[in-house]
């Protein structure tokens, strides 16, 4: 059977490395969609906080916005209460999506202990469920297996005889160049047939527990 690569448990969670959504049980569904709106949010909001161009104009905006103002009240003979309005909110607005950016991130952290949870319960409350497909699917798996060695020993036969009869020397030898399953790029080697069934079997867990 295949060997998996073990990651942490978030990355289990990434859409890459865990089922498509046709393929997550029902429990997992909206939990999962949860998490990639939240992601989706994580990656907007550290994007406008990462763009320091648009952040350096708008600060100037607000610096020329705020001078503006300092300069009509100068003229209109008053103080302003606040001279600063423009770049204070400016700065109020950055600390904002910086404090979403961070709460956003907490909120992912939370739900992947969810996840985490709601993955290990579906587990355990399907075992049975999901040891029975496996079961279901490997018998199945090593039954072609089976059936596709029996067919190719006889057409190897058959064409070793069609061949002989045009002449040529009989050769019922089950060995195919490498290239007829692989890449044909990579060194040519030759393979037995049967090969292909002994590593689907063994794909399958034939003779295991």
């Amino acid at each position: 059977m295949r060997a998996r690569t073990k990651h942490n448990d978030r990355d289990f969670f990434i859409p890459g490395n865990r089922p498509p959504a046709p393929a997550l049980p029902a429990s997992l569904k909206t939990i999962a969609d949860e998490r990639d709106d939240l992601v989706r949010r994580q990656s907007y909001a550290r994007s406008a906080l990462a763009d320091q161009t648009a952040w350096a104009k708008r600060y100037a905006d607000a610096v020329k916005a705020d001078a503006s103002s300092v300069v009509e009240a100068t003229r209109r003979g008053q103080d302003l209460e606040n001279p600063t309005t423009h770049t204070d909110a400016y700065a109020l607005e950055r600390d904002k999506l910086r404090r979403e950016v961070e709460s956003v991130e907490a909120a992912i952290r939370v739900v992947d202990g969810e996840f985490a949870t709601a993955r290990d319960a579906e587990l355990r409350t399907n075992l049975t469920k999901y040891d029975k497909q496996l079961a279901d699917v490997r018998a199945r798996l090593q039954k072609t297996a089976h059936e596709a060695d029996a067919a190719m020993q006889q057409a190897t036969e058959v064409m070793a005889l069609r061949e002989w009869l045009e002449a040529h020397v009989y050769d019922a030898s089950t060995y195919v160049p490498r290239g007829d399953i692989e890449d044909a790029e990579r060194q040519q080697a030759s393979i037995h047939v049967h090969a292909i069934g002994k590593a689907i079997r063994n794909y399958a867990g034939e003779g295991q527990a």
